[in-house]
């Protein structure tokens, strides 16, 4: 079931985009991209794309094959491959029990692997440690293990001069459709040379105790100036925390000029049916990925809004169908300006900022163009109005 919530929360992550083609509709303009970029997929088969990280500043894209457990990494810019083949240095029973869910790529040709609840850190193919969060401690459970950011528009971060990796964590004990669940700390950081999880003081915006969110209870972190800001899927408001002092600062983001209609609510304590938890990612309004721009000019962040379940004549809406926009903030993050999306798709899971481009996935290319992975490139100068 997680997995496949995984794989629908994935097709819902878009943000239709485009930069600066002033064509106003219903009072927004819409951004069109400025050139492309095209990055060769691996040609071997089997190969399935994890997504979107960073090897130090440069962007990487992750491809696993989940049958020969083989990752691949592929620098975006530069082009050049690595390859791990990691049954050669990892316990089968992990490999066939333990879903891959993120990867951390370190210096010196090494990688932290989370699997499951495991910590794997690999140089080549020797394992430098494996370490399992979730286990009995004197015959007593832990409270809390590490989960993944697949609900999410988020991976694992990295603070390299910390060693550091920020992780999502969540309550054991505690069921994830009851109040207190979202009353516990959302989020560790693991501490790669020590071994240990640090579980850090962030909880959930009073807005998820008030009812139940369903699945949309997604959230996000981002470096800014030697903090985090974390937002969250459901909600306009957010957080900057700074590790140093263990300070938390809440924030809210300005919401949506087409942020109307309500969140629908469930009950606390009673767990849904997938058809209602599929319907509720349509008729739903969310909030997506946000990205620091360079020079401090401010932040971009993506919107989904909400729709009914039934067209007009009849028909079914599905996620794709939700109208995308993109909202450029102000360094103080006051609203500057709303972009509306056009028909073409584009993923905010798998965007990055590089120099003074805006790099954003185009899956619908990527869908009629088998051999490579599309990003439409837009002019952060032109949204910012430079």
């Amino acid at each position: 079931m997680k997995n496949l919530l995984t794989l629908i929360f994935f097709t819902i992550c878009f943000c239709c985009s485009n930069s600066v083609a002033q064509v106003a509709m219903n009072n927004f303009d819409i951004i069109k991209p400025t050139s492309e970029l095209k990055l060769k997929i691996p040609s071997e088969k089997g190969f399935r794309c994890m997504g979107l990280t960073y090897e130090y500043d440069k962007p990487t894209l992750l491809y696993f094959d989940y049958d020969k457990f083989v990752l691949k990494t592929i620098s975006i810019l530069d082009k050049k491959e690595k390859t791990f083949d990691l049954k050669v240095s990892i316990d089968t029973a992990i490999l066939n029990n333990d879903f891959l869910d993120d990867v951390v790529l370190l210096k010196d040709n090494t990688v932290l692997l989370l699997f499951g609840e495991h910590f794997i850190t690999l140089k080549g193919d020797k394992i430098i440690f494996n370490k399992k969060i979730n286990e009995p401690i004197n015959d007593q459970w832990p409270h809390h293990t590490i989960s993944n950011f697949h609900c999410g528009v988020s991976h694992l971060l990295l603070d390299r001069t910390s060693n550091i990796a920020y992780v999502r964590i969540v309550a054991t004990d505690t069921d994830g459709c009851t109040k207190p669940y979202f009353e516990n700390e959302i989020l560790g950081a693991y501490h790669i040379d020590k071994n240990e999880l640090e579980i850090l003081p962030i909880y959930y915006p009073d807005f998820y105790t008030k009812h139940y969110v369903g699945d949309i209870e997604g959230l996000q972190i981002c470096p800014y100036n030697d903090k985090l800001i974390i937002t969250f899927i459901a909600t306009p408001e957010g957080l900057i925390f700074d590790y140093k002092t263990k300070q938390v600062q809440k924030i809210t983001l300005p919401k949506s000029k087409l942020d109307v209609v309500p969140p629908k609510w469930f009950d606390f304590g009673i767990p849904l049916p997938i058809e209602i938890r599929l319907d509720h990612l349509v008729e739903t309004r969310l909030y997506e990925k946000l990205l620091v721009m360079p020079n401090n000019m401010g932040f971009v962040r993506f919107y989904l809004d909400a729709i009914t379940l039934k067209k007009s004549n009849g028909t079914i809406n599905n996620a794709m169908d939700k109208t995308h926009t993109m909202q450029v903030l102000n360094p103080d993050f006051s609203l500057k300006q709303e972009f509306l999306m056009p028909n073409n798709y584009y993923s905010s899971y798998q965007t990055f900022v590089y120099k003074n481009n805006l790099y954003i996935n185009n899956f619908l290319d990527d869908a009629s163009d088998k051999t490579n992975f599309h990003f439409g490139v837009f002019s952060i100068d032109s949204l910012f109005g430079k």
